[in-house]
């Protein structure tokens, strides 16, 4: 499903497009009359720290969630497998690999 081409990897570039027109609109809101965005007190708006935490919560946080429904640990290799998976999603999203925390090792 997240193969180039696929519905998944489509859904995933749909979302980078997103991320890049809403971090374009906001930064240059003032240009056009509204509030200017702050990026020396906020920060890039959807930054890849911004991202990196999301990575977060779709990945570790939902293992660490299962594990405490199962009364136990996800299997390594399902764990691994999981975790791959999102990196992979994080790569699509735009996130640099030295940023994402489903990177290996």
């Amino acid at each position: 499903a997240l193969r180039p081409g696929r519905e998944g990897w489509r859904s995933a570039v749909r979302v980078r497009a997103l991320h890049a027109r809403v971090r374009r609109r906001l930064l240059l809101r003032g240009a056009s009359g509204g509030e200017a965005w702050d990026c020396a007190r906020d920060g890039v708006p959807i930054n890849q720290e911004d991202q990196a935490v999301t990575l977060l919560a779709f990945s570790y946080n939902v293992l660490a969630g299962l594990e405490l429904i199962r009364g136990g640990p996800v299997p390594e290799e399902e764990e691994r497998a999981y975790l791959h998976l999102w990196r992979w999603v994080g790569r699509l999203l735009g996130l640099r690999d030295e940023l994402n925390p489903c990177r290996a090792g």
